[in-house]
């Protein structure tokens, strides 16, 4: 019940928010999803669940089909049988990366 209520509250906080991206970058688990999705250059979603702890796959699966409704991650089919995508940084992504680490090397200097 409450991983609904948080799902629900994080959705209508960005559909109201004026900019998307900084929404999205106040959230708890995505900025750690761009960074390990750009240290891999392409990952699984098993990968990104392995390497993001203690993240549970239901939000992982809410937040990553945010980021690729955004456009800030794109998804390539690797196999079809069995079915097997990965994820790569779109070039959308690629500049909120540069802005969310110039974000942390500056809180870094102060």
């Amino acid at each position: 019940m409450i991983v609904s209520i948080l799902k629900v509250t994080c959705i209508l906080t960005v559909k109201m928010c004026d900019n998307k991206l900084f929404c999205i970058l106040g959230m708890k688990w995505y900025v750690p999803i761009i960074e390990e999705i750009d240290f891999c250059f392409s990952i699984h979603f098993s990968g990104l669940l392995e390497k993001i702890k203690p993240i549970t796959p239901k939000i992982l699966a809410d937040h990553i089909h945010l980021l690729l409704k955004e456009d800030i991650v794109s998804k390539k089919i690797v196999s079809m049988t069995p079915l097997r995508v990965s994820y790569e940084l779109s070039a959308k992504g690629k500049e909120l990366l540069k802005i969310i680490k110039s974000v942390k090397e500056l809180h870094s200097t102060t």
